[in-house]
């Protein structure tokens, strides 16, 4: 159900993947192994529910879900980078101190484990030209056009399956600029 979940997102359908995660929610029989990952997945709808993509509400506390993710948190070049992208996306337009304490960490992490993840680096790039930028959202589009087009140009030429966006990086952003 995880998979069909991520087509369904990444077709851009994202009532119908609402539904689809409220229903395998509401199962409680998530395997143990995909615990984490199902709580990644809950942190993205949530997300998806604040900035308008989706109708519906979900349970979701952040500090909670920080703590339910140790795992995750470790694996320093596979999912943490959700973690590292949702500790932004989610303080959008509630937090702004919280992303700015963060950005050298942010910086730091992604020199360091994202050189090969090509979108995930740029993604997190154009994330902190927000701060960059004042949360502005007319002089944040206009400074990251080109981080954009590279994040176009990159997803036509993803081949690694590893490193399997749960909502793509080009809807988390027009999501993102919708929030400012």
């Amino acid at each position: 159900i995880f998979y069909k979940l991520i087509a369904v997102l990444h077709y851009g359908d994202y009532q119908k993947a609402y539904h689809i995660f409220k229903v395998a929610d509401s199962r409680r029989q998530i395997n143990p192994a995909m615990r984490e990952q199902w709580l990644i997945v809950r942190a993205y709808i949530k997300f998806m529910t604040n900035c308008g993509m989706m109708e519906g509400r979900t349970h979701f506390k952040f500090g909670k879900f920080l703590n339910e993710v140790p795992i995750f948190t470790a694996d320093k070049q596979g999912s943490n980078i959700d973690i590292i992208i949702l500790q932004i996306l989610l303080r959008i337009g509630e937090d702004h101190g919280g992303i700015i304490d963060r950005v050298e960490a942010i910086e730091r992490y992604s020199r360091r484990y994202l050189r090969e993840n090509v979108r995930a680096r740029t993604f997190i790039k154009m994330l902190l030209k927000m701060v960059k930028y004042n949360f502005d959202k007319e002089c944040i589009i206009a400074n990251t056009g080109d981080l954009f087009k590279t994040l176009k140009e990159e997803g036509k030429n993803q081949t690694n399956v590893s490193n399997l966006e749960i909502i793509l990086y080009e809807d988390l952003w027009e999501c993102a600029l919708a929030m400012l």
